[in-house]
């Protein structure tokens, strides 16, 4: 008998011997994924939850030279964003001293006073802001948001000076010159706080095309069914002496038997793999017709590396802890445990080269089929 023979008797001898443990391996998949996929389920659910907080009350308080068309407009603006409403309270107050009382009071936490012809002017000393620095952390925070907006006033007011030098370039009327610089006002006051306007919110996806939770419940059926390898890797351990016996007269060296390994594990992974599949499918009412194409590479990567830890070591222990630092280390990798935008910068620069992103995707494919 030649030692290719004895390595396929070996081979259909370890399918037989894990095939006896299947219905056990089969319960302990599903309930894995079970279990997994309520903690999928409570992750997506909390991870990106918003939270409630309290409105900031701002008092602003505008000169009667203010109030004209273009101020009216102005006002309209910045109160009808949806950023701003949701976040800040704006109260009008008659005068500068009213709204420093309000602000003494604790009644507001922040008085703006908007200088003389600043809708429509261009000389002018500046937007005033004030606050109660013993309010709390927030006050400073928002106080850098203010001077961050005041530098883009600065550049609005660079850009009202140059159309003015190019109006009197070219001789405008002063209804001209007046509409060019109202105009501009509002371009800048807009680009600047109107962020709804230019900005795009997309919910956390897992490259977009499906939503947090199913790529969660993605990952927890790639960790059931992997964890299944536990109660592979004895079996195929547990070679008696006489074929080790036998392995050793023939010669058949330990990349025979990693190969050999891989051949007997791969069917096992996909039977594993289909209850838990029909199981997934039949809960979230969702079918997918390519799902075990989708999968077949990911089964393969799992019993490659189950196969490699059975060769490499005759611990069971040590190969099984190995097989565990490498699933979990490529899920982590591949945004199954963090998303991807949370992992250290160090583990972003590696995760395209390993297959960990690769296979959740591939779970959540077979799965789910093509997303939203």
């Amino acid at each position: 008998m030649s030692a290719f023979s004895q390595l396929l008797r070996l081979t259909r001898a370890n399918i037989k011997r894990l095939i006896l443990k299947l219905p056990g391996i089969i319960i302990v998949a599903v309930f894995l994924l079970v279990s997994l996929s309520a903690a999928a389920i409570i992750v997506s659910d909390n991870l990106y939850k918003s939270e409630s907080f309290d409105k900031i009350s701002v008092a602003f308080y505008m000169p009667e030279s203010n109030i004209n068309t273009y101020s009216s407009a102005g006002y309209d603006l910045i109160t009808n964003m949806k950023s701003l409403s949701q976040t800040a309270d704006l109260i009008q107050v008659s005068s500068e001293e009213e709204g420093q009382n309000m602000l003494s009071k604790g009644l507001v936490s922040y008085l703006i006073v908007i200088p003389e012809s600043f809708f429509g002017g261009y000389y002018n000393s500046g937007i005033k802001v004030y606050f109660n620095s013993s309010t709390s952390i927030m006050t400073y925070i928002t106080n850098d948001l203010f001077m961050a907006f005041a530098n883009y006033y600065a550049t609005a007011q660079a850009g009202v000076l140059a159309v003015i030098d190019d109006s009197d370039l070219h001789d405008l009327a002063d209804e001209d010159r007046w509409g060019l610089i109202s105009l501009l006002n509002f371009t800048f006051l807009d680009r600047s706080l109107n962020k709804d306007a230019y900005t795009e919110t997309h919910p956390a996806t897992d490259v977009g095309a499906h939503s947090l939770e199913q790529h969660y419940i993605g990952v927890a059926l790639l960790l059931a069914v992997s964890f299944t390898a536990f109660l592979m890797i004895p079996v195929l351990q547990g070679l008696n002496k006489g074929i080790r016996t036998k392995l050793e007269v023939f010669k058949i060296n330990r990349w025979s038997l990693f190969f050999s390994n891989t051949a007997s594990l791969l069917p096992m992974f996909m039977l594993v793999f289909i209850p838990c599949l029909i199981a997934g499918q039949i809960y979230f009412k969702v079918f997918s017709p390519l799902a075990l194409v989708y999968a077949l590479p990911v089964l393969l990567i799992i019993s490659l590396i189950t196969s490699v830890f059975c060769t490499a070591t005759d611990s069971v222990l040590a190969a099984e802890l190995g097989f565990l630092l490498v699933i979990l280390t490529l899920c982590y990798a591949g945004g199954g445990i963090l998303p991807d935008g949370m992992l250290p910068k160090i583990v972003r620069s590696i995760s395209h080269v390993l297959p960990g992103d690769f296979m959740i995707r591939c779970m959540t494919l077979s799965l789910f089929g093509g997303g939203a």
